[in-house]
């Protein structure tokens, strides 16, 4: 009998004939339960740093989600804020009874008019489309486009605005 308990022949004989077996805890299965809760403790604490990483990573996300909010607000209300300015000033050199026009430079130190208001074009005797998109030297005869040019080249060489009265 001995024997067959040393062996757990004798455990697993009373456990087929009981119908209960319940093995006695060996050495390895202790090790292989210790090795399991290692495993798990790294598994849990790897579930942890992904979770806090996680959470810092949302937290960060909603931060930024409202600067941007913010932001695009703010540029929304200067788009606004430009167009009803734009408006005024539309509105301002449309019903001008003084003669204004805007005028291109190009790279090629040219200076080609791309718009005017009601008071140019009829100051001109020509039409808008004979206006717009043309150079100044093709509007006007040389007498009347040489001071002009030379005036909007001053103008070009101080980067600054510059006011004058012109008589065409």
């Amino acid at each position: 009998l001995n024997t067959a308990r040393e062996r757990g022949v004798l455990d697993s004989l009373q456990s087929k004939w009981t119908g209960t077996y319940f093995p006695a805890p060996r050495g390895d299965m202790v090790r292989f339960a210790a090795a399991a809760l290692v495993l798990l403790s790294v598994l849990l604490f790897a579930l942890f740093l992904v979770w806090s990483r996680n959470r810092s990573l949302t937290i960060a996300a909603a931060k930024r989600n409202s600067q941007l909010s913010h932001e695009i607000s703010e540029h929304d209300r200067t788009r606004e804020a430009l167009g009803d300015s734009e408006d005024r000033f539309r509105t301002l050199c449309v019903n001008s009874t003084d003669s204004i026009f805007w005028i291109l430079v190009t790279e090629d130190g040219r200076f080609i008019v791309e718009g005017a208001n009601p008071a140019q074009v009829a100051a001109l005797g020509q039409p808008e489309e004979g206006i717009i998109g043309r150079d100044i030297t093709e509007i006007f005869p040389p007498e009347i486009s040489g001071p002009l040019v030379e005036n909007y080249r001053r103008c070009v060489a101080c980067r600054t605005n510059r006011v004058y009265d012109e008589r065409v």
